[in-house]
């Protein structure tokens, strides 16, 4: 008499591949989703970094009594008031050196791109400050990012200027 109970091998080797074959596919999904996940995490941490940026440069300029934008746009100079007459004044100056964007010397936002020699890009954004409409509107532009996962943020800014521009 011959005992039927159990599995050939075939059938046992069939099963192996068909849990094999659902394994990486599920190890693959899960990989896709961590990986979207922290392009999602990054993407946010940049966002945020930006808003503290332009949160802080927008009460500067709120405050200013005037803006002098130099350095092929990459200087930005508010003044806020004159403590002495024609001797000292109380001034912000924002400079922005291709990495970074600094509020006097302290870095204020960091992991941003330079464009400024790159093929394709609008010249507007080769110029993170500009002043525009005869000097009463502040735009600002910055392009925020990291290189791994590929993560970049585009923001541009308008401020209008709380004073008018005296000739």
């Amino acid at each position: 008499m011959i005992n039927n109970k159990g599995f050939t091998l075939t059938e046992v080797l069939l099963a192996a591949m068909i849990v094999g074959i659902i394994g990486i596919a599920l190890a693959a999904l899960t990989t896709a989703a961590l990986r979207e996940d922290s392009v999602g995490r990054t993407r946010l941490m940049l966002r945020n970094q930006a808003s503290l940026f332009l949160r802080q440069l927008r009460q500067d300029v709120k405050e200013a009594k005037t803006v002098n934008v130099s350095g092929n746009g990459k200087t930005l100079t508010l003044t806020k008031q004159e403590l002495y007459p024609e001797m000292l004044t109380d001034s912000i100056v924002y400079t922005y050196d291709s990495t970074n964007y600094k509020r006097g010397n302290e870095v204020v936002l960091n992991n941003v791109k330079d464009y400024a020699n790159v093929v394709g890009i609008p010249n507007e954004w080769k110029t993170p400050f500009s002043l525009t409409d005869n000097e009463s509107v502040l735009q600002v532009r910055l392009v925020v990012g990291i290189d791994d996962p590929p993560v970049k943020e585009a923001i541009k800014a308008t401020f209008v200027l709380p004073y008018e521009k005296v000739e």
